[in-house]
């Protein structure tokens, strides 16, 4: 029996592309008569397959409760708001190299730095860069200590600064590492932010006429982020939630495939977010670190699996419907975004993934309009 015909039996349910020979090569060489290619009889081999997964719900997808905690308020916008204006005011500054002193907070430095694990010695990937610019005024970097550890600092200087990396570090393994970083500055600038005045309004904030105009906008626009984070929360606590009632065997090749797409796009927004160089995004996709990333992270990859398997059972359970209209718009959508960044694309592919996100988005629909979410304030507040 050829291999077609074999997965004509399974065709219903099995994965696309999942099928594989399971003998031995050296046992199917034998059987073909080795060299000689003269077989010895029918050939006999194995197949394997993986199938669409059994589920059971051990809960009522129907009567989900969640409580998520808001990730802001009238209050932590407006401080937020404060601080991105700040932050778009201190880049029309005009940089003065300073040679007479050392670092200090709000100015902008160009530094080399390393790490590596203070129990172990060994370099920490991912850490090493070469010329790193950061703005000591408005640093957003997620390593609490090194502004501090590095106030008073002189050009050409070197110092060894202990840091423990956090815990929502993007490599699990790396997470609370006590870790010893090596910097060295190369440039020392002070930062000459000027007066907010209403002839720059307009670049601080695009369109704004005054320095109220742009404050306002900003403050209009933190909100906007605000309430898309609550969104954002309440949609992972729902789909947690219907995961946790969802008893299915998770397909392996589904769980690396999504894996590896998770690691992409941690890489994506580690440069994004840092403004890492290629150099160590390469040195982070090598890999071996996304071996290591499929190892350590398996549990949250595993749960990002349940959750798809999940609201598709929900999506097909309860016939929820999708009109040419919308699977067309969001095919265009698609196509528009990809095209916008110059980005090749497959077409197919693509089409099989504006049909995967829609009927994400409409599951995402039934569960907020049938389940309960109760909304907590801040943390932090009272």
């Amino acid at each position: 029996m050829s291999i077609p015909v074999a997965m004509e039996t399974v065709a219903a349910t099995a994965l696309q592309d999942s099928e594989r020979i399971e003998t031995a090569f050296d046992d199917l060489k034998k059987a073909f008569g080795d060299n000689d290619c003269a077989p010895i009889g029918d050939l006999t081999y194995s197949i394997g397959v993986e199938v669409v997964p059994t589920i059971k719900w051990t809960g009522d997808y129907r009567k989900l409760k969640v409580t998520v905690q808001s990730p802001g308020d009238d209050v932590t916008d407006a401080a937020e708001a404060e601080s991105i204006f700040n932050a778009a005011l201190r880049n029309l500054g005009t940089m003065r190299v300073v040679a007479d002193r050392g670092l200090e907070v709000g100015d902008q430095v160009v530094m080399d730095l390393s790490a590596v694990n203070k129990a172990t010695g060994e370099e920490i990937e991912g850490i090493k860069q070469e010329k790193f610019n950061l703005d000591t005024g408005a640093a957003r970097l997620n390593l609490p200590g090194l502004v501090d550890g590095i106030v008073g600092m002189k050009t050409g200087e070197t110092r060894e600064v202990p840091i423990t990396m956090p815990d929502d570090w993007p490599q699990a393994f790396i997470r609370g590492v006590e870790a010893t970083f090596t910097i060295t500055l190369r440039e020392l600038f002070q930062n000459d932010v000027p007066a907010p005045t209403d002839d720059i309004a307009s670049k601080i904030y695009p369109d704004a006429s005054t320095i109220d105009d742009a404050k306002a906008k900003i403050l209009e626009s933190q909100k906007a982020t605000t309430a898309a984070m609550l969104e954002q929360t309440t949609n992972e606590a729902l789909v947690d939630a219907l995961a946790a009632i969802c008893d299915a065997p998770l397909p392996a090749s589904i769980v690396e495939e999504t894996g590896r797409q998770m690691y992409s796009q941690k890489m994506l927004e580690m440069q994004v977010g840092s403004g890492m160089s290629m150099e160590v995004v390469n040195q982070l996709a090598s890999p071996e670190m996304v071996e290591k990333f499929l190892e350590t992270d398996r549990k949250e990859i595993e749960l990002v699996v349940r959750r798809t398997i999940a609201c598709e059972e929900l999506f097909r359970l309860e016939n929820i419907q999708v009109s040419e209209e919308e699977f067309k718009a969001e095919v265009v959508a698609a196509k528009e975004e990809f095209e916008r960044y110059g980005t090749e694309y497959d077409v197919q592919r693509l089409v099989e993934q504006a049909g995967e996100a829609i009927e994400a988005r409409k599951s995402m629909e039934w569960l907020r309009a049938h389940a309960e979410v109760i909304v907590l304030p801040p943390a932090g507040t009272a």
